[in-house]
């Protein structure tokens, strides 16, 4: 099986000629020093996973010739990640593994102790991209446009539950109020700054009727691990790692 995994957003179908962009041009050309006549799969989030043999390459050009589907495609869980920006290192770690857990829309969010200003949102979805070919999704998770917490809040859709990570112990135990919700209900995990949120925020929450406190266990996490493993307790109570891998 082929171990290079490329999205490509163009129809795919059987012995249709595909022609590649800059970027995949020069990854297949320059950093993985394929020839014609290789195999690759690309993907995505309608068409699913399809093999495909590369007919020309050159420094600029690529086209490749769909063959055959490998595998339909496969959704990913129905829960968002609202998170305040950390810094460089972490927010790169926190987009690729929340994105391998199979997290469908990320929401930058702005918070009082927040201490990143620039948010580049273009290399997020860059970092999703790549994480989505290296882990067998078949759909690339949403990069959502930076907003503040009130306007997050004040345009919620009431029927996502929000589960916002609470580090004063004042929540519920993320695993117990889990299981207390409807089966498939839309969720959406809030992750606050390195400081955490402010006594403000925490007030301006409780406001909301679809927000849920919870607390992550005993111990005081880093932002970045507490996306991790508040995403992996939720994503375990929808039933998506029962799913086996659809191929290799």
């Amino acid at each position: 099986m082929a171990s290079i995994r490329l999205h490509c957003p163009s129809t795919l179908r059987q012995n249709h000629v595909l022609d590649l962009n800059k970027q995949q041009v020069h990854y297949l050309f320059h950093v993985m020093r394929q020839h014609t006549g290789d195999t690759l799969i690309i993907f995505n989030e309608i068409d699913g996973n399809w093999e495909a043999t590369i007919s020309s390459i050159s420094k600029k050009n690529c086209q490749l010739l769909v063959t055959s589907q490998l595998s339909p495609p496969l959704p990913s869980p129905d829960i968002w990640l609202c998170f305040t920006p950390v810094k460089q290192a972490p927010m790169h770690y926190l987009i690729q593994k929340a994105t391998e857990l199979g997290v469908s829309k990320f929401i930058p969010v702005m918070t009082q102790r927040c201490i990143v200003k620039n948010i580049k949102t273009d290399k997020y979805q860059a970092n999703a991209l790549e994480a989505a070919e290296q882990s067998n999704r078949t759909d690339i998770p949403e990069i959502a446009s930076p907003t503040d917490l009130r306007s997050l809040l004040e345009s919620w859709p009431a029927d996502r539950t929000l589960l916002m990570a609470d580090e004063t112990g004042h929540g519920e135990a993320l695993p117990t109020l889990l299981h207390s919700l409807a089966a498939n209900s839309p969720l959406a995990l809030l992750i606050g700054p390195e400081g955490g949120f402010s006594p403000k925020e925490f007030e301006l929450c409780t406001s909301y009727p679809y927000i849920k406190r919870v607390t992550l266990g005993p111990r005081i996490l880093r932002a970045d691990t507490a996306a991790i493993c508040g995403l992996s307790v939720c994503i375990s109570q929808t039933g998506d790692w029962e799913k086996k891998p659809s191929f290799r």
